[in-house]
This record gives C-alpha cells, structure tokens and sequence, in this order.
C-alpha cells in the first residue's frame, strides 16, 4: 500500500504504487451511520452470488482512523469494456466483533470511474439481518452511483475477477531487490536477475557467505536463491521487515515457514510438473485458476506442510492438496510455532536449476510473489 495514500483513503494491500491508470472501475466510499466506528472492514466485491473478491481486510493491518471522511476508499480496476451490476458488501468491525454492515449495487460504466457509497449502520441480530459470514442480498441495496464524481489520485485497487473480461494488471513499482546467491551460482540467477530487471526492480546481487540484515534496509524486497547454501544464511535474515521471496528449501524452517521433520513438515521432490491453484482470487495466484503446468519438464522442487494459523495457501500438489508449493504470510501473519511475520514472506522453494524449467504459468506465480511480496 503506498504510504503516501494512506491516511483514511485506503485501498487494498495487495496495491502498489500510486496513480490511477485504468479507464474503468469502481470507487467505493465507505461512510459511518451511527456509531461506534469500526475499526477495521471486510470487503466482498460480487458479481451475482459469486464473490470476485472476497474477505479482504481494510485496512491490511492496524486500525482505521475514525475523524477520516469517508471512513475508507476503496478501488476496483475493472477491464475496459465490462458492462453489468456488481454489489459491494462491507462489515465493520471493532476488535472481532461486527458492529456495521452495509451493501450497494452499482453498474459498471464503460469507459468510466463510478463511486458509490456504502453507509454501514448498526449490525442486527434478527433473523433477517446480514450476519458476519455473508453480505446482505444484493436485491436490498439501494443503487448509488456517480459516474461524473472525480476522485483523487491513488493507488487502483484489486482487479475486478470477472471471467469474461481480460483484466488490465494495475501498476506496480518494484523498488529495490537483494538477491541472495550461492557459490557457485545457480544459472536460473541470471534468469530471475533479468526478469526482475523486466519488473522494473533495482536488483542488489549478493553473496550467502557475507549477507547481512544491513543490506536489505531500504529494499522492497529480498529473494533467497535456490543456490544460496543453507548453513551460510541460516536465521540471519529472518526478522528483516522487508519482503521475502525463500526459494531454498532447506531455509524453510529457518524463516518460520514451518517446521523441519523431512517427510512430514516438508521434503524435496525430485519430479514437479503441474501445481494445483488453491485460491485463485488472491493476487499470489496469478490470475491462475484450476492445474497448471509450473515447469516445461519435470522439475525439482519441495513441498509444506506449514502449521502457522496464518498461512495464505497458493499452489498445491496436484495430488495431494496439505502438500504446498507456494504458500505465504502476511506481515504480522502467524507463522510456524510462536513466531510472527515481520514483513510479507513466500515460500516458492526450488530445487538446484529448476528456474531455468519455469513454464509461464510458473513465471506469472513468481511476477506475483514479486509483486506482492515488495507491495507492503
């Protein structure tokens, strides 16, 4: 989220960079009825009974500020072209407790930006209310658009998911990179140093032997090659808040991904072909949905079983879904045993070479670790 936005004109956290560049989408203006004020929202974004997005909290973390007129703003960049309703459904909460709801349908506008309100009021608890668990019907929500009002400059939010549209990427701002890198390197380093460099990341190449948490202060982000060897870097770089991308397998338990029993918390395939996309709404996915190839041939690569309560699950095993490929953690996540994220982290482990055998849905799955791993 870009700090420069934030006070209480809030988007997504899985935004970078700040500036609307999309020609078409939906702004939504959150506003209080009553009292108390919320201190946090949950957001559904649907088209019909089907959620496009779904549970994201606003904001990502902390508290909102209750003086902020609206309370929140949120943006969803939609594709150029893409006509229909959608309904927006926010729950306010204060603490765990859900204390407003409110929904407003709105109609898309080609070629547009449309804001809409929605006015959360007092939760109830009859059997006809909205609950906790799901927005109120999309029939009982009064349309509030304004096609004309201009909205000031701020990150695009979160793709609207709609299967029929091609969906615009919204912009994205790398920042700095650290690679850390073994001796001797692997030759898919030059490959992800090239394909950062197409990510527009300043990219920082750096030896296992002599890394330091110093080097990442003031970067985005910091990948961990496959090549890096695991007793140089052990704990060293595990409490950085920067972002973490963790392609050494071995290092797994060592970030706090999850514990290190071979066989049961983790192990090293020999033979990885496709993955199995878990939650194809969330960003890490990549716009991917159902099985994918993740390699042009059979790769090495390692499985998880993380046991942290706040584990976000991308890519399975196709045949074993409790086995993950990609998995992640937000910052302030609960990862493995009592330990707490100190920045966003991703497990994408990688045996020796097999950057070299990314197909392009592996690649999309590391542009989108990339970019969500750098974008808090």
């Amino acid at each position: 989220m870009c700090t420069s936005c934030a006070r209480g004109l809030l988007v997504f956290a899985l935004l970078s960079g700040c500036g609307r560049s999309a020609t078409q989408g939906v702004e939504v203006d959150v506003v209080v009825e009553g009292s108390p004020a919320p201190q946090s929202l949950r957001f559904d974004w649907l088209d019909g009974d089907r959620k496009l997005i779904a549970d994201q909290r606003v904001p990502a973390q902390g508290t909102l500020d209750p003086t902020e007129y609206p309370l929140a703003r949120i943006r969803i960049e939609v594709a150029a072209g893409t006509v229909g309703t959608r309904t927006a459904a926010v729950r306010g909460f204060v603490g765990e407790t859900l204390v407003a709801t409110g929904t407003s349908m709105v109609s898309l506008r080609q070629g547009g930006w449309t804001v809409v309100d929605v006015a959360l009021g007092g939760a109830r608890t009859d059997a006809g209310a909205p609950d906790a668990e799901a927005p109120a019907d999309a029939a009982d929500a009064a349309p509030d658009a304004a096609p004309d009002a201009e909205v000031d400059a701020a990150p695009d939010a979160a793709p609207d998911a709609a299967p029929d549209a091609a969906v615009e990427a919204p912009p994205f701002v790398c920042g700095g990179v650290l690679l850390v890198v073994g001796q001797p390197s692997s030759e898919g380093d030059p490959a992800m140093v090239a394909r950062l460099g197409g990510l527009g990341c300043g990219v920082v190449v750096v030896d296992d032997t002599v890394v330091t948490p110093a080097q990442a202060m003031g970067k985005s982000l910091v990948i961990v090659s496959e090549s890096a060897v695991p007793s140089q870097v052990a704990t060293r770089l595990r409490s950085i808040t920067a972002g973490v991308i963790d392609m050494q397998a071995a290092l797994l338990d060592d970030f706090g991904f999850n514990r290190n029993t071979i066989g049961v918390d983790w192990a090293q395939s020999a033979a990885e072909l496709e993955v199995a996309i878990v939650d194809p709404l969330h960003p890490l996915s990549g716009g991917l949905t159902g099985t994918v190839p993740m390699f042009t041939a059979a790769s090495p690569a390692a499985w998880a079983v993380p046991d942290g309560a706040g584990v976000i699950k991308v890519a399975a095993q196709p045949s074993n879904a409790t086995h993950l490929l990609v998995f992640a953690f937000d910052v302030g996540g609960k990862m493995s045993g009592t330990f707490v994220a100190p920045g966003r982290r991703v497990a994408f482990p990688l045996g020796r070479d097999s950057v070299l055998k990314l197909s392009a849905s592996g690649w999309a799955l590391f542009d989108a670790a990339v970019r969500w791993a750098a974008s808090h």
